[in-house]
């Protein structure tokens, strides 16, 4: 009797023990292997070399640069001294690279190579325990990684993972350090960005509420939260508080947040387009992608009269101008006619120094081939018409969407297992968390253009999506482990592994292929990056090239440039500051008449020889900043109308404005252009 009621008793521990390793697969974070470590400090190098020899720059990346140069080179302040949206530590990170690195470009990658790669680092460590399959863990790691996040991006890929880390290390150990290290997370998310630490905050504070439930000890772990995140804020609303006051700040973030939301259509959601003409189904050829930026009086119908006469096929919008196709013509000829053109402003993805396209030489690009000539059959696509690459990016934005929702359904049935109390609720915070993030960023984060946004939240949203799979498929009535023959769940394992291995490894050769004049070494890279003045292939737009190098020598270190358009690159590259605290003109933030008399003040109070005016924009500049506009009138005088040896402009592209009463010291060649110094 005595043995039958052990062997009872034992067997219901052990359904106990099987039902709660159903609802958390992953056990303790404790629970990583000293060779799962290894496996994570193998792939935290492999991201630094991997992004070191992948690393470039666009247009936005220098907006905060450039902010951050000022704060090195000049000692200013974000808020008080210039504009600034919210990027506090951010900036001060970069400043503080910068200045360590002796380079402001060296600085910055470094600082986003660590970043990116802590970030991937902590989302490989999540869905190891998510999987319980190292192999798979690192399968997923690399399709996010070949997303493409930007580099100016760093801190969503690092904060991201790092905020479900942090509120699911507290859902496992509920002890006070785990709820601090959550608060001290907290709070420096959002003091690099504040929207980050907001997002954080809501996941953590769901997490606890869940926990906790109607227990009073949810007030006083709340109160504790809420305590370290405001006594570690402290310092940063001191100083920004003696530094031009914390209204100040939260003014500037309120303004640029109300005109970014309405520039770019916040909570509007992406139109699919079908085209009914396609047909069902088409064999496709060998394609490559490339990006082009149009020129800016390019409009719709010529860019389609372009995209038809240069056989780009399959348009993506990226951003602003810049569209992303798949060029099947790849030969010299073809390409050069393509870069030379003068409605092309500039390429992506191409090597413009020889006229071809990397991609196409690149291993993945063999291997593709040579799998496509021995499977043919990849060559088919069905209904082009809707599954094109111009649906690409609203067919994700919806996924993303739907991801949230099916781990809120996978939580309904959390709810309903008949498992431990405990288990439950902590299964059930975890993805109540997690939901909860990733519902914030698909609200403010991917807005238009989501192309841009996708790879920014491809972490967080992969780890949603296989806790979510992950939760589906445990309520299977039946364990696959059990029914089905083990050999054959070998093999369906292992060859889901093998496909899974393959994508990723194609992925990741194209992107390692450099895109346009990228040295062939680390390096060679790390050279580049510590030169300076910097290298003009580092420039995302190469056309600003002349007018930065007349910029560099025709004025001193310590003059500031006045642009009125998108031109923060010219800041950092020419070695200069920004004057009256505006590194850009543009979507009209900041152009209330308190803020436009700020900068007018600013103006009279610095030495700035010279401003440039972009003609196709000047319209735009004169009717958001009409102070602004005229005091330049009043204070300076034409000194050129030149292209500054811009191809994407026209002769007369540019004006080039100088302080009336300043003395000219030479002439710059060859646009016979004044010289200040």
């Amino acid at each position: 009797m005595d043995a039958c009621l052990r062997a009872v008793s034992d067997r219901q521990k052990l359904a106990n023990l099987n039902a709660s390793q159903m609802v958390t697969p992953y056990g303790r974070w404790g629970g990583i292997t000293g060779i799962q470590w290894g496996w994570v400090a193998s792939l935290f190098l492999g991201s630094c070399l991997f992004h070191l020899k992948t690393y470039g720059f666009t247009d936005d990346h220098f907006d905060r640069i450039s902010r951050a140069h000022q704060i090195a080179q000049y000692g200013e302040l974000p808020f008080k001294d210039f504009f600034d949206p919210g990027y506090f530590l951010t900036l001060f990170s970069s400043a503080a690279a910068q200045v360590m690195a002796g380079s402001p470009l060296l600085g910055e990658a470094i600082l986003n190579i660590l970043a990116f790669s802590v970030g991937f680092s902590l989302t490989f460590v999540l869905l190891i325990q998510i999987t319980r399959s190292l192999p798979l863990a690192l399968l997923i790691t690399g399709f996010v990684v070949t997303a493409g996040p930007r580099f100016y991006d760093y801190d969503k890929i690092l904060f991201y993972p790092l905020g479900v880390f942090l509120c699911w290390r507290y859902i496992d150990r509920t002890s006070l350090p785990n709820l601090a290290l959550l608060g001290v997370g907290t709070a420096l998310a959002f003091w690099f960005r504040y929207d980050n630490g907001i997002y954080i905050g809501c996941a953590g504070t769901v997490a606890l509420l869940v926990i906790h439930g109607k227990n009073v000890v949810l007030l006083y772990r709340f109160g504790f939260y809420a305590l370290t995140v405001v006594t570690l804020s402290l310092p940063c609303l001191v100083f920004l508080q003696f530094s031009g006051g914390v209204g100040q700040y939260i003014a500037q973030i309120g303004n640029y947040a109300s005109r970014e939301g309405a520039r770019t259509d916040l909570f509007q959601f992406p139109d699919l387009q079908i085209d009914s003409e396609a047909p069902l189904l088409v064999i496709a050829s060998q394609s490559y992608p490339i990006k082009v930026r149009w020129a800016a009086d390019v409009n719709e119908a010529e860019r389609s009269d372009l995209e038809e006469r240069h056989a780009l096929k399959n348009p993506l919008l990226d951003e602003g101008r810049t569209w992303e196709y798949r060029l099947e013509n790849t030969s010299v000829q073809h390409v050069r006619r393509l870069i030379v053109d003068p409605r092309v402003e500039d390429t992506g993805f191409i090597d413009r120094s020889t006229a071809t396209v990397p991609a196409a030489e690149s291993v993945g690009a063999k291997v593709r081939s040579a799998i496509v000539t021995f499977l043919p059959v990849l060559r088919i696509r069905v209904w082009p018409g809707m599954f094109s690459a111009a649906n690409a990016t609203a067919l994700f934005y919806y996924l993303c969407l739907f991801i949230p929702i099916l781990a809120l359904m996978s939580v309904g049935v959390l709810l309903s297992r008949p498992t431990p109390v405990r288990s439950v609720r902590s299964e059930v915070a975890r993805g109540l968390s997690l939901a909860t993030l990733c519902l914030l960023v698909d609200a403010f984060i991917l807005r238009d253009p989501v192309g841009a946004r996708i790879g920014a939240v491809a972490p967080v949203l992969a780890i949603m999506g296989t806790w979510t799979v992950g939760q589906l498929a445990s309520s299977l009535p039946v364990q696959l482990g059990s029914a089905a023959n083990p050999i054959a769940l070998k093999s369906v394992r292992f060859l889901f592994v093998l496909c899974l291995g393959l994508g990723v490894f194609l992925l990741v050769s194209d992107r390692v292929t450099p895109s346009l004049n990228q040295p062939k070494s680390w390096r060679g890279t790390v050279q580049r990056l510590a030169a300076f003045p910097p290298s003009e292939n580092l420039l995302p737009r190469g056309g600003l090239a002349g007018l930065i190098r007349y910029a560099r020598a025709c004025t001193r270190p310590q003059d500031r440039l006045l642009a009125t358009w998108f031109a923060p690159q010219l800041f950092t590259m020419a070695g200069r500051g920004f004057a009256g605290g505006m590194v850009v003109f543009f979507g009209g933030h900041w152009s209330s008449m308190q803020y436009q008399q700020r900068i007018v003040d600013k103006l009279t109070q610095q030495s700035v020889p010279l401003v440039f005016v972009e003609k196709a924009t000047s319209n735009d500049f004169r009717n958001d900043f009409q102070l602004v506009y005229d005091y330049l009138q009043k204070n300076y005088r034409l000194a050129a109308e030149s292209s500054l040896g811009d191809p994407a402009v026209s002769d007369d592209g540019y004006q080039v404005l100088a302080r009336q009463g300043l003395p000219v010291l030479g002439r710059y060649e060859p646009w016979g252009l004044p010289c200040f110094r």
